[in-house]
């Protein structure tokens, strides 16, 4: 086992590691899924992370109530990062034409409900 390199690399991993620590210190499922929720908030995972990581567990037959709580922090996490995190001009092209849109639509609107007798 001394050349096995265990290295945790998502959220369904870490969490559940986390559940098998807990357990592993004698903690009840009580104490367990505070322990969860409080990491969850204080790394504050995105709501897609989250998600992901509570369909991994529920694959492989996490408890309900560990499921539960997932699904009920993720409706309430923050969403992912913007697609051009780190990319500027991108960000400006992206919010442009997504107002641009939003303008169109909304003339598009206003030219309906006058239209309407």
């Amino acid at each position: 086992m001394d050349d096995i390199d265990v290295v945790l690399e998502t959220t369904a991993e870490h969490l559940g590691f986390m559940v098998a620590e807990a357990r592993a210190m004698g903690m009840d499922e009580t104490e367990m899924l505070e322990c969860v929720e409080l990491v969850v908030r204080a790394v504050e995972i995105d709501r897609v992370g989250l998600r992901a990581a509570r369909d991994v567990l529920r694959s492989l037959n996490y408890e309900s109530s560990l499921i539960s709580l997932l699904t009920k922090l993720a409706r309430r996490a923050p969403p992912p990062p913007p697609p051009w995190s780190g990319r500027t001009a991108s960000a400006e092209r992206y919010i442009a034409r997504r107002r641009a849109e939003r303008a169109k639509a909304e003339a598009a609107a206003a030219a309906a409900e006058k239209a309407m007798p």
